[in-house]
């Protein structure tokens, strides 16, 4: 099997970069307060890449997309980055690195939950009233006196 000698240098380059940026929050931290230091990183980030955007005459989402797109933004990479900045100030880097890298394996989970909750929705009631995962009704405590 023969691998492109660019895919390899991307890999490599994503690998190092990856590796080298939660020790750089780290460093950042020692200057900046943590949220300041995010806010900051990803300012310049977004400039970068409306410059980009503008220049390459991609368009840009308007309306309710904007929108969309803006609270997905604050939200999963503003919070994401800016608590990930804050857990920094005192755990190693090595802890943050792990813990992004977890991510994935979180999503991936809630995903085939949630795949299992929709398969059950069909099932008869009492069988959807048994799986403690996916039924959103509370059973009523058994009473040991009755049964």
């Amino acid at each position: 099997m023969r691998t492109d000698r660019g895919t390899l240098v991307a890999f490599a380059v994503s690998v190092l970069l990856g590796g080298v940026n939660f020790v750089a929050v780290r460093f950042s931290n020692r200057e900046l307060p943590p949220f300041e230091g995010a806010a900051l990183r990803f300012g310049i980030a977004a400039l970068l890449f409306l410059g980009y955007a503008l220049a390459r005459g991609i368009p840009l989402p308007r309306g309710r997309a904007l929108v969309g797109a803006i609270a997905f933004g604050l939200l999963a990479f503003g919070g994401a980055y800016a608590f990930g900045y804050w857990g920094l100030v005192t755990a190693p880097a090595a802890v943050g690195a792990l813990a992004f890298a977890l991510v994935p394996l979180g999503a991936r989970w809630q995903r085939s939950a949630w795949a299992s909750c929709s398969a059950t929705s069909s099932a008869p009631r009492s069988v959807r009233a048994r799986s403690s995962r996916c039924s959103r009704e509370r059973r009523a405590p058994r009473n040991p006196a009755s049964s």
